[in-house]
């Protein structure tokens, strides 16, 4: 999605609807499975246009299926909202008597509507939105009106960004003030704002201070505060059976109308809500992970939805295709498969943890991983997550495959020197569940059973590469070289003999190949080689050597176009030359294999050995194992949308 989430709206069909702060509308009509952006003509943000003005969605708002209003921060003059008459196919703008941000807005199922917002005012509609009126305004714009709710026509409540109340009985002709928790020193905190204020017939219950409040209309009676036991409310909402609310260790509680007797419903939110709704016999939670839950009688189901971010590509970071043509790709929390070359994706799965790598196995499993220790394998038939024997608590940071031979490799992600030379970490925890050792596991059955075959007590791996002689060559973050035998034993079981040519202390530093990021370890010519890397401030390196890694030589970057190389299925060696040509190794040396009309935005080598690629323009190609063939497999671009 793009821009910030802050309500969530459920209509009388079940639809769940919410905006974004970038005037972007997203719908889901399958109860949080699979979500849809909604065309709407609002002025949207998108990258680069920094400089233009966008429409601030706050609150989507139904009052049936069909009809329903868009606020917030609209129009070049703040006095705008939108309405549907048609379930949102189409929207039309309706001017406002007053110009304002729109911080809430209410509906009911008979066609009444308010808002209140900035400037203290309160708008009604009594014609399901197509005009409006402003009605006594409860506060000005400098106390604000934040949150409105009406149980009638008459009877109403509104609570001010400065944390003030008030309530009406006509319908918001006069005001009548009801003074807060903080006014009455019942709570004190730095912002007293009211942030819900709901009415009943007979009370009157707000939020303000991190705590649930209700009390009722007679002005000698105190504010209570509501619990679960011993835990305060965060949040809540009125729904027909009394009042659901979320605890302090964000359990979701119940209470009837007299607000006595809390109930627990055993079900927990994994994050602070930013807000609930209730509609369709449910309720609906999202919270500040922007996981959405669905409670209603049967249970209680959540699910996150797309990413937060820039919407403008498919949120598909990794991707992989199997042997049956189909792609699998990962976003932030979810698994995903396509099998119309990534023109369209289907949610498989929600991940335990965020990933960062996948490959698709010989036995059709999908392995996942990241670079803090968590290693997983999904399977299709059972659609469960499984642990993978050999790789646990292993913090994986690259995968090379050659058929059914597969490596493994990381550890020591937060290798220093000891010295303030190199201090690798630009955020916290980005080296959470790194190993103490470098390490290479290998696989001989596509990825099914792994087994470690070298353990480098001195310094983790950040690139790996294997000749076709199995000469297995390591390089370490601060640019040791590690190199040896590996070996496939008649039995199957694989194991290595490395030694460390090029260790890394006070004496060598100014000797070794460091780069902060390799993009490119090769040695295809034997013991002629290079690495070439990037380094944080400092930009690319390029180092080369002839005589298997002891000794490197700083060279000029421009004498290696590539930045990428990868091995074919049989054998054969193709690079990527950015930003539109596939080499190919020949002869000693790289040649231009084909050059592309457009960019190459990626490029995998799949589990049958071939190379795939994607232009500018969406179409996917691939390069067959034996590099003979090129093949177009779509010139459709993806779409942006999940099923």
């Amino acid at each position: 999605m793009n821009g910030r989430l802050d309500t969530i709206e459920v209509n009388s069909k079940g639809e769940i609807w919410f905006g974004t702060a970038t005037g972007h509308v997203y719908r889901s009509a399958d109860w949080n499975t699979t979500w849809n952006e909604i065309t709407v003509p609002f002025r949207q943000y998108w990258p680069g246009n920094y400089s233009a003005s966008y429409d601030s969605i706050n609150h989507v708002r139904f009052f049936d299926a069909q009809h329903a209003i868009i606020a917030g921060y609209m129009g070049d003059s703040q006095d705008v909202v939108y309405r549907t008459v048609d379930g949102g196919a189409g929207w039309s703008s309706v001017r406002l008597p007053a110009s304002l941000w729109v911080y809430d807005a209410r509906t009911t199922t008979d066609g009444l509507a308010w808002l209140v917002g900035s400037d203290g005012s309160l708008l009604f509609s009594e014609d399901f939105g197509a005009s409006w009126s402003a009605l006594k305004a409860p506060f000005d714009q400098i106390s604000r009106s934040h949150s409105v709710q009406f149980v009638s026509r008459s009877l109403g409540v509104v609570g001010s960004l400065h944390g003030s109340l008030k309530i009406t009985r006509d319908g918001g002709h006069s005001w009548r003030s009801i003074k807060t928790p903080t006014e009455t020193g019942d709570v004190k905190c730095e912002y007293d704002r009211i942030e819900r204020a709901r009415i009943s017939a007979d009370k009157v219950i707000v939020e303000q201070c991190g705590g649930v409040f209700y009390r009722g209309f007679n002005h000698k009676e105190p504010w209570r505060q509501l619990h679960a036991g011993e835990r305060a409310l965060v949040s809540y909402e009125m729904s027909p059976e009394g009042l659901v609310a979320v605890a302090s260790d964000r359990e979701i509680v119940r209470f009837a109308p007299n607000l006595q007797a809390p109930r627990s419903t055993g079900f927990h939110l994994e994050a602070f809500p930013l807000d609930m709704t209730v509609g369709a016999g449910k309720v609906v939670f999202v919270d500040s992970n922007l996981k959405v839950s669905v409670m209603d009688g049967e249970g209680f189901k959540s699910s996150r939805m797309l990413r937060g971010g820039i919407a403008t590509t498919w949120p598909i970071s990794e991707r992989d295709r199997g042997l049956d043509g189909a792609f699998w790709g990962i976003s932030r929390y979810f698994l995903y498969r396509s099998s119309n070359v990534g023109i369209t994706w289907e949610r498989q799965a929600e991940l335990p943890q965020e990933v960062d790598g996948l490959a698709v196995q010989a036995s059709g499993d999908i392995l996942l991983w990241n670079r803090h220790g968590f290693v997983t394998r999904w399977n299709p038939a059972d659609r469960q997550f499984h642990p993978v024997p050999g790789l646990d608590g292993l913090d994986v940071v690259g995968l090379f495959r050659r058929g059914n031979l597969w490596l493994v490799y990381g550890g020591m992600q937060s290798e220093t020197t000891q010295r303030i030379e190199v201090a690798r970490t630009y955020f916290s925890g980005q080296f959470a569940g790194s190993a103490d050792h470098g390490y290479v596991a290998a696989s001989t059955d596509g990825g099914g059973t792994w087994r470690v075959v070298d353990e480098w007590k001195d310094g983790g791996v950040q690139a790996l590469f294997l000749g076709e002689d199995n000469t297995l060559t390591l390089l370490s973050w601060l640019g040791a070289v590690r190199r040896g035998r590996f070996n496939l034993e008649p039995t199957g079981s694989p194991t290595a003999a490395l030694e460390t040519i090029l260790p890394v202390y006070k004496e060598t530093w100014g000797r070794v190949p460091y780069v902060e990021d390799a993009h490119i370890l090769e040695f295809i010519g034997g013991t002629d080689g290079s690495i070439k890397g990037w380094t944080h401030h400092l930009g690319d390196f390029l180092f080369h050597t002839v005589d298997g890694g002891k000794t490197w030589v700083k060279s000029d970057v421009s004498k290696q176009p590539l930045d990428r190389i990868y091995r074919l299925g049989e054998g054969r060696w193709v690079g990527l030359a950015p930003p539109d040509q596939i080499q190919i190794w020949k002869d000693g040396k790289f040649i231009s294999l084909r050059k592309f009309s457009e960019k190459i935005t990626w490029t995998i080598v799949d589990t049958s050995g071939s190379l795939v690629l994607q232009l500018d323009s969406g179409q996917v190609w691939s390069l067959s194992p034996d590099s003979k063939e090129w093949r177009l497999l779509s010139d459709q671009k993806a779409r942006q949308t999940a099923r």
